[in-house]
């Protein structure tokens, strides 16, 4: 999972919101609009509980939007809300909804039911679905700070996931960067299953409360200085209907995920590729020295020196950042070039 992407709640609200009125409805145009603002991939809700989602009138409006998504180069993925009463229904109705509009992933958006159930119901929805789809990538969408939901089940959820998409919604504050920093250290302290974090960022008003230009400009930028594969946002509709220039500030960000090196003309460094699901970038060779971000499966780095026997490799200068190669038999870089 890397990239911009957007959540979209009501496929055919969307529609309307953008212009089209019942029964002329295109999802062309959503997927347009979203090549237009650059996103890799759109979370679509495709089920509630145990229901299909975004059918009208015989119309399979989620199926139809991922079609349109796909002829234009962006993944369609799934979303569920989960309610805990019957998490065999809802993994049943999950996989069918996977399979019948191919979906590239699907996330699980479970929240405050949770909260009361135990976690084997967790694990049993869970179970059921990985099993379906052992290949398939799956993330876990809920709170934002663990600390304060100490009775969610976020291990249960996290141990069939393959990335972690908090929701860090800085309703009635103003700083999204710091909530950032604060989500990502507290799942990395406080949860056993480690997942990489692909997280959700407030792109909404709600009673009163909207996220500013500014403050999504932060979000996005504190995620790429982390070194973050991506981000998305909440959500499409109400974006474009409340705030319009946020929606314009998400679409104009150029992301780009890469070792923050700047190139030197005339020198060659040889390049790694991070290969474990994540590593942490350190302020020196060894765990002794400052945890200061962490990259992602995938990202490839510069080379600027090996310290040890393929231990600890060197990333950046002034300041100096590390990443270990091979730690306490595991490997987490290898080199590709040179």
């Amino acid at each position: 999972m890397i990239g911009k992407g957007i959540y979209i709640w009501k496929v055919r609200h969307t529609l309307e919101v953008m212009g089209q009125k019942a029964p002329n409805y295109d999802t062309d145009l959503i997927a347009d609009e979203l090549v237009k603002a650059g996103m890799k991939h759109a979370w679509i809700k495709v089920c509630d509980g145990s229901w299909r989602y975004n059918i009208y009138n015989g119309r399979d409006f989620a199926q139809e939007l991922a079609m349109s998504l796909r002829k234009r180069g962006i993944s369609p993925w799934g979303w569920q809300y989960v309610y805990a009463r019957y998490p065999e229904l809802e993994a049943e109705v999950a996989i069918k909804r996977i399979q019948e509009l191919d979906l590239d992933g699907f996330v699980v958006n479970a929240e405050h039911e949770y909260k009361s159930a135990v976690a084997k119901s967790a694990r049993k929805y869970m179970s059921l679905l990985r099993g379906a789809f052992p290949g398939l990538p799956i993330g876990l969408s809920s709170y934002r700070f663990p600390r304060l939901h100490p009775e969610f089940p976020f291990d249960a959820f996290l141990e069939f996931c393959d990335f972690n998409a908090p929701q860090v919604y800085w309703k009635l504050a103003s700083n999204p960067g710091h909530q950032l920093k604060t989500s990502i250290q507290e799942f990395k302290n406080l949860v056993k299953v480690q997942r990489p974090i692909f997280p959700t960022g407030s792109a909404y008003h709600e009673h009163g409360w909207q996220a500013t230009a500014g403050q999504v400009q932060e979000f996005m930028e504190t995620a790429v200085d982390l070194g973050l594969p991506g981000f998305n946002f909440w959500e499409m509709a109400n974006c474009l209907t409340y705030m319009p220039d946020v929606w314009e500030k998400i679409s104009g960000f150029q992301l780009t995920v890469d070792s923050g090196q700047e190139e030197i003309p005339g020198v060659v460094h040889p390049k790694a590729k991070v290969v474990s699901q994540m590593v942490n970038i350190r302020t020196g060779p060894g765990t002794q020295f400052a945890d200061v971000g962490d990259y992602y499966g995938g990202v490839e780095v510069d080379v600027l020196a090996i310290q040890g026997t393929d231990a600890w490799i060197k990333i950046q200068e002034n300041p100096e950042r590390w990443i270990a190669a091979y730690y306490q038999d595991k490997r987490y870089v290898r080199l590709i070039d040179g």
